[in-house]
């Protein structure tokens, strides 16, 4: 009799672990849907010499233009929190594409930072726009910095927001990074690729307190999309030698943390010293994330965008 109890209870338990994995399964495919539609009736597609690119425009129209180059990975949906979150569409016109193999974006022919800057500057002649401030931030500062040198003629401005701007391998950012803080960073990275991550997070982090870190994880949800980007970046991050020099006299601001450990300071330091004009904004205490919502850092790139 207790045999046949212990059975039923067992079978019991295995099926309602069972219906509760199968339902949880059938919601994250719902969710994945849901995260894709939503990605996709946020941009608009414009077609250009260079293909087809996904973007986001937002901002008066009259007002001068800011090209936003989103890091790594991203999308155009990351350009935009930044612009919306600090204000930047107050002060210009934001033109935040996906970038080559981000999102809808495809990779196309694009192999480096050169062929990307051909790619953007083929957009803003497909958009109608002639001249930008271009802002790169974290993994799009080496695809703003050969748009400035390769289309100098259409640019009025360029911003380095916590961006690289020498090359590096990953196995170089995590090695710098304290062994507890590298540890997370890996496992963060995985879940992010999986996607797990974001899923979780998303439904856990609840409350007005927690939209800002939900905000940003809805950034890089869909992995799927974003995934030929990244690994171009990737490789194009470890290969690149970026020539800043080619950019002597352009009006620049460079940004940066003073606790940044994704892209050191060093980073920032030594193209300061390439570029002796430039002027450097040094937000302090702010690491590669919190950059993104410190006063200080608004205040610089707005500023800037407003002195043309």
């Amino acid at each position: 009799m207790r045999r046949d109890l212990t059975h039923q209870v067992t079978a019991a338990a295995v099926s309602a672990t069972a219906v509760a994995t199968a339902s949880l399964v059938a919601y994250y495919g719902y969710w994945q849907g849901q995260e894709r539609s939503r990605i996709l009736a946020g941009s608009q597609m414009i077609e250009t010499a260079s293909g087809p690119v996904e973007y986001v425009a937002l901002g008066p129209v009259v007002a001068p233009p800011v090209l936003i180059l989103h890091g790594s990975p991203g999308g155009y949906d990351q350009a935009e929190l930044f612009a919306r979150r600090n204000g930047l569409d107050s002060v210009a016109r934001v033109l935040a594409p996906s970038r080559p193999g981000y999102l809808r974006t495809p990779l196309g022919e694009c192999v480096d930072a050169a062929t990307e800057a051909d790619v953007l500057a083929d957009f803003l002649t497909a958009y109608g726009v002639e001249r930008v401030v271009v802002l790169g931030i974290s993994g799009g500062g080496p695809a703003a910095l050969e748009f400035a040198a390769r289309h100098r003629d259409r640019c009025d401005g360029l911003i380095l927001l916590a961006a690289i701007s020498r090359p590096e391998t990953e196995a170089q950012i995590y090695a710098r990074m304290p062994v507890l803080q590298r540890i997370a960073t890996q496992i963060a990275d995985r879940t992010v690729q999986t996607n797990v991550g974001p899923f979780v997070l998303t439904h856990v982090l609840r409350g007005e307190r927690n939209q800002d870190l939900r905000d940003g994880l809805e950034r890089v949800t869909r992995w799927d999309l974003r995934r030929e980007g990244y690994r171009r970046d990737m490789r194009q991050i470890e290969s690149d030698h970026l020539d800043v020099a080619a950019l002597s006299g352009l009006r620049t601001l460079i940004v940066h943390g003073t606790r940044d450990v994704d892209v050191p300071l060093s980073q920032a330091q030594e193209t300061a010293e390439l570029l002796p004009w430039a002027q450097v904004e040094l937000v302090e205490g702010a690491d590669h994330l919190s950059i993104w919502g410190r006063a200080e850092a608004a205040d610089a790139v707005k500023a800037f965008l407003t002195r043309r």
